[in-house]
């Protein structure tokens, strides 16, 4: 997969007005990646360590409960998911599933908390 560029990150909503360093450090380790229809991008239970930008498309996120599945939200263009890769021990709470072509850009958490204990700037706004 290819990766994003600084001018792109810095052109996403949630990125927007970051420092070039910050921009950059992001650009270095994230990737771009491309599902088809029906192509999970994250399972729930599995371990979570990314967060992701959708970038285009729309994904569903459902809950499992036994044999019973339950849409609680769909995300698009824009949207930030991963929010479980921040929980202590981090595991998936839902299950992320593309609807129709997506693209989003993974960015480990690691390296957004790297630019958060940066402190500055930058790091109120992430």
């Amino acid at each position: 997969m290819d990766a994003p560029t600084t001018d792109e990150l810095g052109r996403l909503r949630i990125f927007g007005g970051l420092g070039s360093a910050s921009l950059a450090t992001l650009a270095g380790a994230a990737e771009r990646r491309r599902l088809g229809d029906g192509t999970t991008l994250y399972e729930q239970g599995l371990p979570a360590s990314d967060l992701f930008v959708v970038t285009s498309g729309r994904v569903s996120l459902r809950v499992a409960d036994g044999d019973r599945w339950t849409t609680v939200q769909s995300v698009t263009a824009e949207d930030l998911l991963g929010w479980s890769a921040l929980r202590e021990d981090a595991h998936w709470l839902t299950t992320a599933r593309a609807l129709g072509p997506v693209e989003v850009i993974a960015i480990p958490l690691a390296t957004v908390l790297d630019v958060i204990e940066a402190g500055g700037p930058d790091a109120r706004r992430l």
